[in-house]
């Protein structure tokens, strides 16, 4: 990420805001936000539905995030934009989703939603489907062998240790 964001924090830490809207997005550009993370849980929160309903069924993460964020953040965001990619859609190929990605404009992704929001014993039956924390990571190891930036969500050190791994 050094390469693609620059910011002047002595710190060395990057500060990613989670979006739902446009107007949170020019509010966190004007606050010193370095990243944009286009979510889903932040769209549905900005259209009053609870932070829960990221991770259920009840929309398709994938084309609401990209749709909102295409529309309202790419268009007036100075700061780069990572786009929420989830692995839980009809097709989870990861080039597929990285060539969508670099595509449409964006500075990269975030594996948002997760299955590290849900319980250990489901997080099993997604890997053992092939949609679990694993195939999370194919597709930002290939979001990055696009040469785009990619962010982890993780919820212990094994997942953070895959991750790291994946580069």
């Amino acid at each position: 990420m050094e390469s693609a964001v620059t910011s002047d924090r002595s710190s060395g830490f990057l500060i990613g805001a989670a979006i739902g809207s446009g107007a949170t997005a020019l509010a966190a550009e004007r606050g010193g936000a370095d990243l944009l993370l286009a979510i889903n849980a932040g769209r549905l929160r900005s259209m009053g539905a609870p932070s829960i309903s990221c991770m259920l069924p009840v929309f398709d993460a994938a084309s609401l995030t990209e749709t909102f964020a295409r529309e309202e953040l790419l268009a007036l965001c100075k700061k780069p934009v990572l786009l929420g990619v989830n692995v839980w859609g009809e097709s989870c190929e990861p080039a597929e989703i990285a060539a969508r990605v670099r595509e449409a404009g964006f500075a990269g992704a975030v594996n948002f939603p997760s299955c590290m929001h849900y319980s250990h014993a489901l997080q099993q039956l997604l890997s053992r489907a092939g949609r679990g924390i694993e195939k999370e990571v194919e597709v930002l190891r290939a979001v990055k062998q696009a040469g785009l930036l990619s962010m982890f969500y993780c919820a212990n050190r094994t997942q953070a240790r895959l991750a790291a791994d994946a580069g």
